[in-house]
């Protein structure tokens, strides 16, 4: 019995000790799964990505069938607020998770989405690898989440104007600077991502839609409130710009005060006796041509300074 029990253990420990042949290394998962790794801006997610036409056949049904359903019944089964007015507009979502119950410790590791585009079905599958690929998978979803996100800014704004316009509100600012604040934080979440455009792209429009229309007023209708409001405003401008070393909130900043400036300065100038514009515009002219080169000097070397404002 216990020669038996010898023998036994010898050949387990020559088993352990013959070398196994080594295991050809695993292929990458994105290569069996037909996919990709794409770069996030929070690490890289596999992404498998597929069309198919809509006469193609899951089971027993063409996938273009689920399209013609009664849009009663897509409504519910989507559980919307508002009835399906187009089932071609419709977004499918799946989700698989590391568990059933849900709460802590629960991982939503594969995110497939489907929608139409033409006369084919995209679905695109996000699978995290490993549990510190979650930002990456967030990020990944992120272009979805944020069009629904604007898409309830421009409603919001809409129901404002309607408010106003039933409340009988008709200063201009009321509606323009609702719409401004709107396009700015576009702007502020376009800079936050990866392509990071100009100022004048992402915030240009917003400053002038936030400035410009209450500079035409304040020309043309004269009063104190709006300019002095529009002076301060403009001045906050030139301030975050110049912080925040951006062109677009310096120059149309500084170019509504100069606006301004001349609006307020000019009628004084009028009164005054020819004598005295003339004089005043001849001593102006003899200073800039005594400093002419030091002036032109100055100038590039705001130019250059102006140009390097835009980080990158």
């Amino acid at each position: 019995m216990a020669s038996h029990s010898l023998d036994d253990l010898r050949r387990v420990i020559r088993r352990i000790e013959t070398p196994r042949p080594t295991r050809p290394a695993a292929r990458p998962i994105e290569e069996v799964l037909g996919g990709e790794l794409v770069d996030t801006g929070e690490g890289p997610l596999l992404v498998v990505r597929r069309e198919f036409p809509l006469a193609y056949r899951h089971g027993r049904q063409a996938i273009g069938a689920a399209f013609e359903a009664p849009l009663g019944l897509l409504s519910a089964v989507s559980r919307l607020e508002s009835p399906v007015g187009d089932a071609r507009r419709l977004v499918f979502l799946d989700a698989e998770t590391t568990g059933l119950a849900g709460g802590t410790g629960t991982y939503a590791f594969l995110v497939g989405a489907a929608w139409l585009e033409d006369d084919r079905l995209v679905l695109a599958q996000h699978f995290m690898r490993d549990f510190d690929e979650e930002p990456a998978l967030l990020a990944a979803l992120a272009p979805a989440r944020r069009w629904y996100l604007w898409g309830a800014a421009v409603a919001a704004l809409a129901a404002t104007w309607a408010w106003l316009d039933v409340a009988q509100v008709r200063v201009p600012e009321a509606y323009t600077l609702p719409a401004a604040a709107v396009a700015l934080a576009a702007g502020a979440a376009l800079r936050r991502g990866r392509t990071r455009p100009s100022s004048w792209l992402a915030f240009g429009p917003g400053l002038a839609l936030a400035l410009l229309p209450s500079l035409g007023l304040a020309i043309d209708r004269g009063g104190v409130a709006r300019p002095l409001l529009l002076t301060g405003g403009a001045l906050l401008v030139v301030l975050a710009g110049a912080g925040a070393r951006l062109q677009a909130p310096l120059v149309l900043g500084a170019g509504t005060l100069v606006v301004l400036g001349l609006d307020a300065a000019l009628p004084v100038a009028a009164q005054l006796p020819r004598w005295v514009t003339i004089g005043a515009a001849g001593l102006l002219l003899l200073w800039l041509g005594a400093t002419a080169e030091r002036r032109l000097a100055r100038l590039r070397e705001l130019r250059e300074q102006f140009q390097a404002l835009e980080p990158r």
